[in-house]
């Protein structure tokens, strides 16, 4: 029998995690009207499903008696009771021994252990006996790591935080078994096919294991406490996990909230976390971009339009890598933001609503798309300005000669031939070597409710000179500004590289670093209107900064 003890907050026995998907198999849960009789006689351990039952017996071989289940801990008819064990969940698997990770396909029903042949997973060992040493092969047919992408497990979300709050897991695959733990050096890595140290350094691929405790490594192989660098981290952690599954849409905030504050604690700069952001990383990181659209029939408030989190699909975060001679300038301001939660005051759950205040530059944008036609990758549509009240076209997305005039990402799928919205700017990237140089201007779009607030539908990047449309004369003058600017920029940092590395070579110290000088100006309000093309350079000037409220 397998019988129920309610515990505290805090254990004092060795216990065992379990993570699996529950799939669409009927699960023995935990509810209301059997919790008594399981705490008093329990459940037959036959009656359980065949993975449940190995996981018992793999708690056994370590001498450990105690084993969490989600759905026999948790009592799933009762929201009170779910929502007070989700916060439970993350000290358990933190403190659990280890976790059993169910990674075989229908691991619901087929269990820990599968039916395999020895040859398909143990190497082959060959031993030069002159240098008294032993090397293990795998045939090169064989993906060492294929089960990551057949494991129904990767592609969950709620199994995704479980990984990435246990300290250690032992996976279960439809061939071998793979240990995985926080190692504070080497991989962490170990399995039936690659017993000793993997080939890389990074044997899950794109689905590394985020740990915290490898963030709170300095200088033995972690990530260490640069905060750029741990916003660096976080991106990856949502995008990896924007990318899992979620049967429940709207508990995207509740799985996020114990990574999210384990971050925290790693900040020292006094960090805000907002919806699955961070107001130190504002504005530049409202610039995130889905991957595809996810069409819902009625979608649920998940989080406010400006989060990630609200369009419930896989997201990217590319507005904050840098390249070495990258040049980016914020032209938005983030003001202060208001969010009400639903849990009090936990400011890593689930909300209620979510505000925003920006002050920046605003214009208004019509977009005509055409026709879809065979062949072509891109919608083609056509831009607008509204000019002296009337609409002036400006120009398309796609030029032959050019390419991209401007990107386009809507947060969710069109279905209008034509649509009117505005746009903020966010930010001005510059970037190139000493031979070219190119230009971005990136802005959030931008839709207004009935009660005068703007809610967040996608983002547009214009492309370089060409897309911005501005006169042939001005397009030059400004091209030689900037030039010029880049250039300048490129030498200080390669005289500054070369000043560096002859001190380490003469062993001396560099004392205190001096400051690059001024790469390039700050954006002028002229740049982000120029691209209304055929305008007197005059009227560049009407352009005036205004403050919005964004939910």
């Amino acid at each position: 029998m397998l019988r129920l003890v309610p515990t505290g907050p805090f254990r004092t026995e060795t216990f065992v995690t379990l993570s699996h998907c529950w799939g669409h198999n009927v699960q023995p849960i935990l509810t209301t009207q059997n919790i008594e009789e399981r705490c008093e006689s329990g459940i037959p351990i036959d009656a359980l499903p065949k993975t449940f039952q190995d996981a018992i017996t793999v708690t056994e071989w370590f001498d450990v008696k105690w084993l969490w289940i989600d759905c026999l801990c948790i009592i799933q008819d009762s929201k009170e009771d779910w929502l007070r064990e989700a916060k439970m969940m993350a000290p358990n698997y933190r403190q659990a021994l280890f976790d059993i990770s169910a990674d075989a396909i229908e691991a619901g029903t087929s269990g820990l252990f599968q039916p395999r042949r020895a040859v398909d997973y143990l190497p082959l060992s060959f031993t030069a006996t002159a240098l008294d040493r032993t090397t293990r092969f795998t045939p090169c047919s064989v993906n060492q790591f294929a089960w990551i992408h057949d494991a129904p497990t990767f592609s969950r979300a709620w199994v995704h935080r479980e990984r990435q709050l246990s300290r250690r897991i032992l996976h279960f695959t439809d061939q071998q078994m793979i240990w995985e733990c926080c190692a504070t050096t080497g991989h962490g890595f170990a399995s039936d096919m690659v017993p000793g140290e993997p080939l890389t350094s990074r044997p899950f691929g794109a689905d590394n294991k985020q740990h915290v405790h490898g963030l709170q490594l300095a200088g033995s192989g972690g990530i260490g406490r640069d905060e750029s660098e741990l916003h660096d981290s976080w991106d990856d952690v949502c995008h990896n996990i924007s990318q899992k599954r979620l049967t429940v849409l709207t508990d995207m905030p509740i799985v996020l909230s114990t990574l999210a504050e384990d971050f925290a604690a790693l900040l020292h700069n006094g960090d805000q976390y907002l919806a699955g952001l961070w107001r130190w990383t504002m504005p530049r990181n409202l610039l995130w971009k889905t991957d595809h659209h996810r069409r819902l029939r009625q979608s649920p408030y998940i989080a406010p339009t400006w989060s990630w989190m609200s369009t419930a699909c896989s997201t990217t975060f590319d507005a904050r890598k840098l390249g070495r001679s990258d040049i980016v300038h914020d032209v938005a301001e983030f003001q202060s933001a208001d969010l009400q939660y639903k849990n009090g005051n936990d400011a890593f759950g689930p909300l209620f609503r979510g505000v925003l205040t920006l002050r920046g530059y605003l214009r208004s944008l019509q977009f005509t798309f055409d026709l879809p036609s065979a062949g072509k990758q891109i919608d083609p549509c056509s831009l607008s300005v509204f000019d002296n009240d009337r609409w002036r076209t400006v120009g398309p997305r796609w030029d032959k000669r050019t390419g991209d005039l401007f990107e386009l990402k809507l947060d969710k799928a069109h279905s209008r031939r034509q649509f009117d919205c505005s746009c903020i700017f966010i930010s001005t990237k510059f970037w190139g070597s000493f031979e070219s140089c190119w230009q971005e201007i990136s802005a959030l779009l931008l839709t207004r409710n009935e009660q005068d607030e703007w809610q967040r539908i996608g983002i547009i990047t214009f492309k370089d000179f060409y897309s911005l449309q501005v006169s042939p004369e001005f397009r030059s003058r400004l091209w030689l500004v900037k030039h010029k600017q880049l250039k300048k920029h490129q030498n200080t940092f390669w005289e500054q590289h070369k000043a560096a590395k002859d001190n380490e070579r003469a062993d001396d110290e560099l004392g205190e670093k001096s400051e690059p000088e001024v790469w390039v100006q700050e954006p002028d309000p002229a740049d982000l209107y120029a691209f209304d093309s055929g305008l007197d350079t005059r009227y560049l000037n009407a352009l005036e900064p205004q403050t919005i409220v964004l939910t």
